[in-house]
């Protein structure tokens, strides 16, 4: 790195430890511990005395704009102008910063990058369509959960103006991005796959949106289970809730199911719950178990939940989420349909009858706490 590049008031913040922990947390979504381990990949940490940050998973050491720069791909003077902004100090010429009168708007950098990423995005594409990161960002059956949603559950315009909603994919880096927008406000962008130096590195999340963030979903005229309410936490989910056409309320991350009486959309969440089922769906990690927890309670607090509720939750594999349960689901279908094809030609039409007996069925098997 080159030091002559920084003045003393950002070199501090280079060497404040809470403050590179707040980027990293806003920017790519990490969250660390007191002693500076990252708590969802254990090779990635920060040293508190130094505020270095080793990767090893990555082959990586350095600072904090070192790491900018590798992991999105730009020289050290574009990441120096990343973290700068973000700690609300910008360049006035060349080697001099100053405090900036007004903050930078978070979504900013958000709105750009997803522009740019649909400015390649094309859905008929068919290089999209088999790419390997769409597979990698859910499993290796969803081409056949899209095109069952496609059949069953969507109309094609509404099928084809979700993906352009929530997809975009870029050419130049063979890059995949999901976008999150609420009221055409871009909230959240998380990159599933990246290239640096011609290598594909770690997924990464950019998050913009503030704890206020809730995407609620109606079901869709076709829609599974429409006397249920799910509980979501995740990009995935939201997604994914989406093409079924669940009855779900959508949190970006855990993190967001707190202060619910405080929120702006409070009614509307109640009102999308009263008189359902509530389906909570909790991962298979302490930090799921506790949010929904936390949020079950301030529900109670809220409304008396007359249909009962229940607890989903999906422990074949660790740290199993809804998109795993799924990827099982399509496992289990396919090889019923290589045992009995019942004469279907294919396994989409063997699929489109089957599916949602098969979700219900399944999803009983994971009910650990009904109410």
């Amino acid at each position: 790195m080159n030091v002559s590049l920084f003045n003393d008031e950002v070199k501090a913040y280079i060497k404040n430890y809470h403050s590179i922990v707040n980027f990293l947390s806003f920017r790519y979504g990490l969250e660390f511990d007191k002693a500076g381990n990252e708590r969802h990949n254990k090779s990635l940490k920060i040293k508190t005395n130094t505020c270095l940050i080793t990767d090893f998973n990555g082959s990586f050491s350095g600072d904090i704009v070192d790491f900018i720069a590798f992991k999105e791909n730009v020289n050290i003077k574009e990441a120096l102008e990343i973290f700068s902004n973000f700690c609300n100090v910008s360049t006035n010429k060349e080697g001099s910063f100053k405090l900036q009168k007004e903050p930078l708007k978070d979504n900013s950098y958000l709105k750009n990058m997803a522009y740019s990423l649909q400015a390649n995005f094309n859905l008929a594409n068919e290089e999209f369509i088999r790419c390997r990161a769409l597979e990698k960002a859910f499993f290796s059956d969803f081409r056949f959960f899209m095109h069952f949603c496609k059949l069953n559950f969507l109309k094609d315009d509404e099928f084809e103006s979700t993906l352009k909603e929530y997809f975009a994919f870029s050419k130049d880096d063979k890059s995949l991005a999901f976008i999150l927008r609420d009221k055409d406000i871009i909230k959240s962008i998380a990159i599933r796959e990246k290239n640096f130096n011609g290598e594909p590195v770690k997924w990464f999340k950019i998050k913009g949106s503030s704890n206020k963030f809730i995407k609620l979903i109606k079901a869709k005229e076709k829609g599974l289970l429409k006397d249920y309410c799910f509980i979501f936490s995740g990009i995935k989910e939201i997604i994914t809730s989406e093409l079924l056409g669940l009855n779900a309320i959508c949190f970006q991350s855990d993190s967001m199911m707190k202060n619910i009486h405080l929120h702006e959309q409070k009614n509307e969440l109640l009102n999308l719950i009263d008189n359902k089922r509530i389906v909570f769906i909790v991962e298979n990690d302490k930090s799921s178990f506790e949010a929904n927890l936390g949020f079950l309670r301030e529900l109670i607090q809220l409304m008396p939940l007359k249909k009962g509720y229940c607890v989903f939750n999906f422990d074949e594999e660790k740290n199993a989420d809804f998109v795993d349960f799924l990827a099982f689901l399509m496992k289990e279908l396919r090889q019923d349909f290589q045992k009995n094809n019942e004469n279907f030609s294919n396994f989409f039409a063997y699929m489109e009858k089957h599916f949602k007996s098969y979700f219900i069925k399944k999803m009983n098997l994971f009910l650990k706490v009904v109410k």
